[in-house]
């Protein structure tokens, strides 16, 4: 056990050092992981895999929510917390050139991990199947990742710029080798690069895997799912949702499943979470220095027109400040940004409306509603949405993912797949800028210190 824990220790070092390092790191000392025992330890190092500290972007730019001006303004009154201000008022840099990208780092550093964990397996003779599952294992995890990273900093998949040199992120497949490229892929290649590990992992992995922060054929199928919901193919990822839910369709009745919390109903831990098919979790949407953690300042006025105030328990997440009167999130609040079981339905009604079945499709956002709101409301029926089309069902299930996951920040993902796939012209303004739909200005801006600590193979994404 002491020779796991200084690995475990060895690689958490590793993988906090800065952002140019993140494909120039050996592991040094005498307690090198080299055994199956030592991977599965390493697998289950729940802090590095499971813990996504990288979701600042998606969570500030998006038209869920609301920051009024005196907040952005207490938001930038420090340069270590300047880029949530800048990422809000979408600046044309989020980051000075000293700065570490957030969402940059904590994505390479996930990724690398998973690289040396790989590294270790492929130097391990054996033919016990726990190999290829590790190895599965480590490959839903680097294919998350990499969604996250491209969905963030690339183009959007089916804009032609998709295809163009550079419009991706680097696809990194080694843990330390100083002369690897780190130059930018296109999305395209990204896209299959993650289609190949999910298949490969798919193929390797058990239905379920003990726990929910070891990926199992479930947590694999329900990452391509949402793969191929950003691509456009509807029928895929219809069909490998519905393989996820045969697996587990599980939902919580949030009129007697949560848990009471210090001034507000919460979820349970999303280890303990039944909903929690893969576990990528974070308690707070951007955290500042010295423990002080910003959310979000309130709803914006799209959501406040589509959300049932009264009767939707999913806002007992979210509390009113107690000077300002801001709407912010529960500090005992896990959100799950992982794979969870109401993503999967929802990713299945948005599929089933788009392929000719709006009424199984809304059958299905029904079953998630009856969960989630108020007991005698459901009692009435009056939780339950109609379509008369496929049109007004793929609404529902749009809007109905809004409701979900308000406070998380797929609706960033899903504002600009839906803009390329769908030309659904959905803009966002700040202040005196704004987002057009598809406008390149959608692939963030990265790290200036990133950019130069690249030697040149990093090119930033140009703005308009």
């Amino acid at each position: 056990m002491k020779k796991i824990t200084s690995i475990v220790l060895i690689l958490i070092v590793l993988m906090n050092q800065s952002c140019d390092d993140y494909v120039d790191i050996e592991p040094k000392g005498n307690a090198i992981a080299s055994s199956l025992s030592d991977v599965d330890q390493l697998l289950g190092n729940a802090t590095r895999l499971s813990s996504n500290l990288g979701n600042a972007i998606p969570n500030l730019v998006h038209d869920n929510i609301l920051i009024p001006d005196a907040d952005i303004l207490a938001a930038g009154s420090s340069r270590d917390s300047d880029f949530i201000s800048n990422i809000y008022q979408l600046e044309p840099l989020f980051y000075d050139g000293v700065q570490n990208d957030v969402a940059w780092n904590s994505h390479y550093i996930s990724i690398g991990y998973a690289n040396h964990i790989l590294e270790v397996l492929d130097g391990i003779d054996t033919d016990d199947p726990l190999k290829s599952i590790y190895a599965g294992e480590a490959k839903v995890h680097r294919a998350y990742h990499y969604f996250q990273l491209v969905n963030i900093y690339g183009v959007h998949y089916g804009l032609p710029q998709a295809t163009d040199a550079g419009s991706g992120v680097p696809i990194v497949t080694v843990f330390s080798d100083d002369a690897v490229s780190i130059s930018r892929n296109t999305v395209n290649e990204v896209y299959a690069f993650i289609i190949q590990d999910l298949e490969d992992a798919i193929a390797a992995l058990p239905n379920i895997n003990g726990t929910n922060n070891r990926p199992s054929k479930a947590a694999a199928l329900g990452v391509l799912a949402e793969v191929y919901l950003h691509m456009g193919n509807y029928e895929e990822a219809l069909r490998n949702a519905e393989a996820a839910l045969a697996i587990n369709n599980t939902l919580l009745d949030y009129n007697i499943d949560l848990i009471s919390g210090p001034g507000a109903a919460i979820l349970p831990t999303q280890i303990d979470n039944p909903e929690s098919i893969l576990m990528k979790d974070t308690r707070v949407l951007t955290a500042f220095p010295a423990g002080q953690f910003i959310a979000f300042s309130g709803y914006s006025d799209e959501l406040l027109a589509i959300s049932d105030l009264d009767n939707d328990l999913r806002l007992l997440f979210t509390e009113e400040a107690p000077v300002s009167g801001n709407i912010i999130l529960s500090a005992n609040y896990f959100y799950e940004l992982g794979v969870t079981v109401p993503k999967l339905l929802l990713i299945q009604a948005e599929c089933l409306a788009r392929t000719g079945d709006f009424g199984a499709a809304m059958n299905v956002v029904n079953q998630l509603r009856a969960n989630r709101f108020e007991a005698s409301f459901v009692a009435a029926n009056a939780h339950i949405l109609t379509a008369a089309n496929a049109d007004e069902a793929i609404a529902h299930s749009i809007d109905e993912a809004r409701r979900e996951f308000h406070v998380s920040g797929k609706r960033f993902f899903d504002i600009k797949r839906l803009n390329a796939i769908e030309n659904a012209g959905i803009s966002l303004t700040r202040g005196d800028v704004t987002y057009a739909p598809n406008s390149i200005n959608w692939a963030m801006p990265i790290s200036e210190h990133v950019i130069n600590t690249s030697n040149g193979q990093i090119i930033q994404n140009p703005r308009e």
